[in-house]
């Protein structure tokens, strides 16, 4: 039997504990947040109903991915948002109907911040990716499963909402 070389086993374990590592992180923040905590969880009332809203002129949402996690963990949603139109669109939240708290998030010196909004200027564009900005899922009412697809709205202020068919893939997943 061959032995993998030194550095190559670590780079391997390091690869296969990433999403792990990741779990842990959501799990604890899971734990550490409550409504009390004080910053908004998908923007409550506010949020219109995405049936009735509108999207914004020129958003394109491409990519869109959630990760699946092991019953009652927090998940998170990737994707990249474009701004084709000539008028700059500011993001404010986002809802699933899956997960009972969704919130804007970034990766930050090995933790997470929340964020109560993300500008996108005119002719640019946004990424959601895993270590960066994504969208935390929290309170799932059932584990996604990979394979499927689930709506995700994203509000954009008044009546402006876009919503997104995401693929859920394996927990490991990077991208």
């Amino acid at each position: 039997m061959r032995q993998i070389p030194a550095p190559l086993a670590l780079l391997l374990c390091a690869w296969l504990a990433t999403p792990a590592v990741q779990a842990r992180q959501h799990a604890d923040h899971a734990h550490a947040h409550t409504h009390a905590s004080g910053h908004a969880h998908g923007a409550g009332d506010a949020f219109p109903d995405p049936a009735s809203a509108t999207a914004p002129e020129g958003l394109l949402i491409r990519d869109c991915w959630i990760r699946a996690m092991p019953a009652g963990l927090p998940s998170a949603a990737y994707f990249r948002m474009e701004n084709t139109g000539d008028k700059p669109l500011t993001l404010h939240a986002a809802r699933s109907p899956v997960f009972g708290h969704a919130m804007l998030h970034t990766s930050q010196g090995g933790g997470m911040k929340t964020l109560p909004s993300l500008p996108i200027p005119a002719g640019g564009a946004l990424d959601f990716s895993p270590r960066g900005n994504h969208v935390m899922l929290e309170q799932p009412s059932r584990p996604p499963q990979p394979g499927e697809t689930l709506p995700l709205s994203f509000w954009f202020g008044g009546s402006l909402v876009a919503t997104a068919d995401c693929a859920v893939k394996p927990a490991g997943t990077l991208q």
